[in-house]
């Protein structure tokens, strides 16, 4: 599984650099027309939608367990799937304000919410993490270098797994009782707040009318306070990397 993860990483890292190549190519002036100028105030709506980037990113990740494997997961791959808007797409500083999904398995034990696997599962989480990052762009002919620093909120909202009753046994005594603890668990101590720091390289490929469709891969990580303020080190760091498409 891990070697198949692997593999399609580095293909989605590959796609976007083999399709640059293949591409017509294109003049400079082109390339650099409504790009690269300051900040100016759009002057009609039209011109506000023009001065917009719409983003989707498919990003696998590992969900960093650091806690005993003899009673939750190893490391989860989650499989996040986010949309995002980038504003404004002609600068060198800009926002990108992202919301992401995914869904975990999880187990209560001695006071924490784990990983769990799907055989020892008693709660699944439907989790959104909305990210703020500040966007610093260098541009090139036929693209752009994105770093992306700041923070990211986390919210998962545990319900009881397929097939799992709120009377079956539990940790705390029953397993809906485990799930309230759970949810109870990320929301405290900060949990949910994240420091998010990433990039993104992003290639022309292909011209529309009013700026160009570009692709690229693109790497976050995603680091806990909570958890670092709590004691619990790196546990429930995200490490993701994917395909980031820019419309």
């Amino acid at each position: 599984m891990k070697k198949k993860l692997i593999s399609l990483l580095i293909s989605i890292i590959l796609i976007p650099f083999l399709w640059s190549q293949e591409t017509e190519p294109v003049n400079e002036e082109e390339t650099q027309t409504n790009t690269v100028h300051e900040f100016t105030k759009a002057d009609s709506f039209t011109g506000f939608i023009h001065s917009l980037d719409f983003l989707f990113q498919l990003e696998p990740a590992v969900y960093l367990n650091t806690e005993d494997k003899q009673v939750s997961a190893p490391s989860p791959i989650i499989y996040p799937l986010s949309i995002g808007i980038l504003w404004p797409n002609y600068t060198k500083i800009a926002v990108q304000p992202t919301l992401g999904f995914f869904s975990t398995e999880w187990l209560y034990y001695d006071g924490m919410a784990l990983p769990a696997e799907i055989e020892n599962r008693t709660a699944t989480s439907l989790s959104f993490i909305f990210t703020l990052p500040i966007v610093v762009s260098m541009y090139f002919k036929h693209s752009r270098l994105q770093i992306l620093p700041g923070i990211s909120l986390l919210a998962q909202f545990a319900l009881l797994s397929n097939g799992v009753k709120a009377d079956d046994s539990g940790y705390s005594g029953s397993a809906g009782n485990d799930v309230k603890l759970i949810n109870q668990y990320f929301w405290s101590d900060i949990r949910f707040l994240y420091i998010s720091i990433g990039g993104s390289w992003l290639f022309n490929i292909l011209k529309t009318p009013n700026s160009w469709v570009k692709a690229g891969p693109v790497i976050n990580v995603q680091i806990p306070l909570g958890q670092l303020t709590a004691g619990s080190g790196m546990q429930g760091t995200i490490i993701s990397a994917g395909l980031k498409i820019s419309l």
